[in-house]
């Protein structure tokens, strides 16, 4: 009968698969108490659903979540009421200032995060320690042209004495005698805006994807000649390591297209030899900071607009490192604007003849395009993906999904990235909104943290928890996403256990100091904090 019969969905409860069944069910009128039980009990499965839900709390965990909560509430009913405009709706140059005054954010700032899963080499370190430290290194040229009204980076150098060879679209001048000219001040700030993508007027400049792309890879051959100098690139890599270990990270899969290197004596590395220098910084910082780091592995991720012999090399190249270096490889990338790259499909056939123990850890659907693009997702599913880099056209692709639940698959997204690079304006809108909330394996990253003058992993962890997630996501959340970077790692048995109880050492010194922290605060009489 109309009114007491009702076609229903109902989503069974399951670990990481999917059935739906359907039923028609006769249904009583409801009075009101039952409704309202109904209600509670309807958004208390809706909440076990989302990915943390299913998590426990210890006492002090959830004395530390009600802190939590309560900066988040607060936070949340500034932006209701109109006191302040909320942070995520906003980009991440606009916001960025209010962001480091958040409560919220200085918590996230505190909280053992987990890994990295998604880095380029080439952009990790902390905009202020490129220019303050790295471009302020002896010997260093920059071909520059316009007048000091208007003055634009081509590219830099390091060389002995004489400036590089000049190739005619751009004048070359030692980086002090342009300091010397136009002042320190002047300078760093200039190059602050030569080395990265951060302006005052960010949609008016980029107003399109492909716009923003081409001011980003602009960036890539502005910043080569400086990090690619043998010296440099190893103090740099060193302090990409050392601002994720502040930054409360203990590990790193990081996607390196290995460039050459160069020195002032005219040798140079490339290949394998860039790896091994990767590999032994990573092993020397490791052995200093044994309680607060363990270790990095390398994605060789090389370009994806190439031609079929270079992509042949490529290949070569990644079954040289994972024969030589077995432990510190985790697999293979491609890399670039997807848009305009070549299509995953293309290379399949010869991807299919690498050795079956390289793992692929494949960017795909780093898109808003439908029925083009990311068409990457499905053949990086049937190739068997590790990992998704990216993965912002999942929701379009519904057996992508399916397929990468039932086997594990996470998504590394970044949240960030994705906004600066024109995906999404206001990070509520961001697809990983709804794989949160129906508990898809989902870790978050931070992609190329210097071209937006962020650094490690609490920037894009704060918006994913605000801008992802509802109201009342909490440190379930927050932990599960921290275990996730593990879990979803391409570390492997012993060595994956012995990073989670690291990490499960440094969470349970995080909950401790917090609440003797917060007691403190209350003026409650506490043990000295440790």
């Amino acid at each position: 009968m109309i009114g007491t019969e009702r076609c229903v969905v109902v989503h069974g409860r399951r670990s990481h698969h999917l059935w739906v069944l359907m039923a028609v069910v006769a249904m009583a009128p409801l009075v009101a108490s039952s409704y309202w039980d109904q209600r509670e009990s309807f958004l208390k499965e809706e909440a076990s659903w989302a990915v943390g839900g299913l998590i426990n709390l210890t006492a002090e965990e959830e004395m530390v979540n009600g802190i939590l909560m309560e900066a988040k509430r607060k936070e949340l009913a500034e932006a209701f009421n109109g006191t302040n405009t909320f942070l995520p709706s906003r980009h991440f140059f606009e916001a960025k200032a209010d962001m480091e005054k958040s409560d919220v954010f200085r918590f996230i700032k505190d909280l053992p995060k987990g890994a990295v899963l998604h880095g380029h080499d080439s952009s990790m370190v902390s905009l202020g320690y490129l220019v303050t430290n790295l471009t302020h290194r002896e010997n260093l040229y920059a071909c520059v042209v316009g007048n000091t009204a208007d003055l634009t980076l081509k590219r830099m150098q390091f060389t002995d004495g004489e400036p590089p060879s000049s190739d005619g679209d751009c004048e070359w001048t030692a980086m002090d005698e342009l300091r010397k000219s136009h002042g320190t001040e002047f300078i760093d700030h200039w190059l602050s805006r030569e080395l990265s993508l951060v302006t005052d007027n960010p949609w008016e400049k980029y107003p399109t994807v492909d716009i923003v792309w081409d001011y980003f890879n602009q960036l890539f051959e502005r910043i080569s000649g400086l990090i690619n100098y043998k010296p440099v690139f190893e103090d740099y890599y060193k302090q990409v390591l050392t601002e994720l270990r502040d930054d409360n990270i203990i590990y790193l899969e990081i996607r390196g297209t290995l460039s050459k290197l160069y020195d002032l004596e005219g040798n140079q590395w490339e290949g394998s030899d860039v790896a091994k220098i990767l590999k032994e910084a990573t092993e020397e910082f490791v052995s200093k900071n044994p309680e607060d780091f363990f270790g990095a592995k390398l994605i060789y991720g090389p370009i994806r607009h190439i031609n079929d012999s270079t992509f042949t090399d490529d290949l070569q190249m990644v079954m040289n490192l994972h024969a030589q270096y077995p432990d510190f490889l985790a697999g293979f990338d491609l890399v670039g604007q997807e848009d305009k790259g070549r299509p995953l499909k293309d290379f399949v056939d010869r991807l299919l003849t690498l050795p079956p123990d390289i793992q692929f850890f494949f960017h795909a659907g780093e898109t808003n395009w439908q029925g083009l693009t990311d068409m990457n997702l499905v053949d990086a599913i049937l190739l068997n993906t590790t990992r998704i880099g990216h993965g912002y056209a999942l929701l379009k692709h519904p057996l992508v999904v399916h397929r990468a639940r039932e086997r594990g698959i996470a998504v590394e997204v970044n949240p960030i990235s994705n906004q600066v690079l024109r995906l999404v304006d206001d990070l509520r809108n961001h697809p990983a909104a709804a794989l949160l909330a129906d508990e898809f394996p989902v870790v978050i990253s931070c992609d190329d943290p210097c071209f937006w003058n962020a650094s490690g992993l609490s920037y894009d962890f704060y918006e994913a928890f605000m801008g992802f997630a509802g109201a009342e996501a909490d440190l379930r959340l927050l932990k599960q996403l921290s275990v996730n970077s593990i879990l979803y790692s391409s570390m492997q048995g012993d060595e994956k256990n012995r990073a989670m109880n690291l990490w499960q050492k440094k969470w349970n010194q995080f909950i401790e100091k917090t609440i003797r922290k917060h007691q403190i605060d209350l003026g409650i009489f506490t043990n000295e904090v440790k």
